[in-house]
């Protein structure tokens, strides 16, 4: 694997994890008071 793949790999699994951090972001403010306090 070259640098360039090395790195277009890396920056996609980055992509992947800021998306899934900013679903549970948005998921926890979407959702009601109560049961945030309820975790």
């Amino acid at each position: 694997m070259t640098e360039q793949e090395q790195i277009f790999k890396n920056f996609k699994i980055l992509k992947g994890k800021i998306a899934s951090i900013k679903a549970l972001v948005s998921d926890a403010t979407t959702k009601p008071k109560s049961s945030k306090t309820k975790q």
